[in-house]
């Protein structure tokens, strides 16, 4: 409905700013008298809910202001204000669920012969969630276009704030040995030089980016690899993970594109796994096959699954168990 006044003159900033506060007394007033009739109503919401206000009024003039920011963090902060509130039927639904996981999964150790199932369950109500947000929440308007973008990331975020410490205790829990033999590993190349590792590991001299010079200086050739796959284990929210472990991908071959001024480039697999093997090897990682088990289902959890990181997880988990299993006889010869 628009409203004008032929007599409302003056400067055109003042006149925005009239039409502009207009504008909210007439929502404002709508809104009341909309919830008001709806509770009077007695009316259940889309989640059978009573009383309780339409999911489409969660964009009210509280987080109107915030949405039309746009940025990635007051956008998460929004998700996770509406995701906290137990005004909202979708608050109470997730919070129902994650008071609900550690019942159901009470035992550690028992739960983890379940996996994948319990990160399914996860991933289920995550992306429930999001498409409620998309259908209920106002999309397609100009305040809430961007900071739509950013739902899913939000939800996760959310989700695995409270979750994450109980469904990784379970793939430590299953995955320990396979942990271990990694860091046993670890310790019988310590007095290895890094060139030495590489040649162990018959990478190709091309492949091999560092010299004598600069290994003595501390470097690795792949430094930027290693230290971006470290940040793995510094967060607690997958998508996060798996993006940390692409941006790892992509700076092992730049380093490789790097060295030799764009004349050669890292496509083939298995020169690629053997690279990914001195990567693991010279990481800090605690827990690394929990880690690539862990990202390895989400990824084969979701709706849409994604070809080349689902490739980069396969390559990185061969690698692993190559290094954890059969390096050992590599040494001894």
């Amino acid at each position: 409905r628009q409203i004008s006044h032929k007599e409302l003159q003056g400067s055109k900033s003042i006149v925005k700013k009239f039409i502009q506060k207009y504008s909210k007394l007439l929502d404002k007033e709508k809104y009341a008298k909309q919830e008001e009739e709806y509770k009077r109503s007695g009316r259940t919401d889309h989640s059978g809910s009573k009383g309780k206000m339409p999911y489409n009024r969660i964009h009210t003039e509280e987080h109107r202001e915030e949405a039309t920011k746009s940025s990635e963090n007051s956008s998460y902060y929004i998700f996770h204000k509406i995701l906290s509130s137990g005004s909202y039927t979708l608050g109470k639904n997730i919070a129902e669920y994650i008071q609900s996981f550690p019942l159901q999964y009470k035992s550690i150790e028992e739960s983890a012969l379940l996996l994948p199932q319990p990160l399914e369950g996860i991933i289920g109500v995550i992306n429930e969630t999001v498409k409620s947000f998309f259908q209920q929440y106002n999309y397609g308007k100009t305040g809430t276009k961007d900071f739509m973008t950013h739902c899913k990331p939000g939800v996760e975020k959310y989700v695995f704030s409270k979750l994450f410490d109980r469904l990784f205790a379970m793939y430590k829990a299953r995955y320990h040995i396979g942990d271990e033999s990694f860091l046993k590993k670890q310790l019988t190349i310590k007095g290895l030089s890094k060139i030495s590792l590489m040649r162990l590991l018959k990478i190709k001299s091309e492949f091999i980016v560092l010299t004598e010079e600069e290994e003595k200086e501390g470097k690795t050739g792949y430094d930027n690899s290693i230290q971006t796959l470290n940040k793995i284990e510094k967060t607690i929210i997958p998508g996060e993970k798996m993006a940390e472990v692409m941006r790892m991908f992509v700076e092992m071959k730049a380093a490789v594109v790097d060295r030799s001024k764009g004349k050669i480039e890292l496509n083939s697999i298995e020169e690629q796994r053997k690279i990914l093997v001195f990567i693991l090897a010279m990481s800090s990682l605690t827990s690394p096959m929990s880690e690539m088990k862990l990202l390895q289902d989400y990824l084969m959890v979701q709706e849409t699954q994604q070809p080349t990181e689902l490739l980069v997880i396969s390559n990185l988990n061969a690698s692993l168990i190559y290094f954890s299993e059969d390096f050992t006889a590599q040494l001894n010869k």
